[in-house]
């Protein structure tokens, strides 16, 4: 699918960046899909505005689906994506702005939110 139709309500349409990059490391089988974001990765409420905020290290889709957060780091579409996916079954959202962290998730150090499909 490379065109997005326009949304019933309001002018942002579901499918946006987050969506893409993730369509395209499951069509092309990627190896690992990683996120680089401005966040240390998931967490319960936004930490920018809560304080009492918790990091998530570690989630399946089911999980945070049942959660049902108001305030996501990755876009509501990829998880229901992710859930029917042949290759791309996990995601890791890190902080880019941490110096350290694309190259200690390259190496598969732990580090960020990893989200799978099961």
């Amino acid at each position: 699918m490379f065109w997005q139709r326009n949304p019933e309500i309001g002018r942002l349409p579901a499918h946006r960046t987050d969506s893409g990059c993730y369509l395209i490391s499951e069509m092309f089988g990627a190896r690992s899909m990683l996120y680089i974001k401005d966040e240390d990765g998931l967490y319960t409420a936004d930490p920018k505005k809560d304080k009492h905020a918790k990091f998530i290290p570690n989630i399946t889709v089911d999980e945070m689906i049942a959660m049902d957060l108001q305030d996501s780091v990755v876009e509501p579409p990829v998880l229901e994506f992710m859930k029917n996916a042949e290759s791309r079954r996990s995601i890791q959202i890190i902080n880019g702005l941490v110096p350290g962290n694309i190259t200690k998730a390259l190496n598969g150090e732990p580090v960020g939110t990893i989200i799978t499909a099961d």
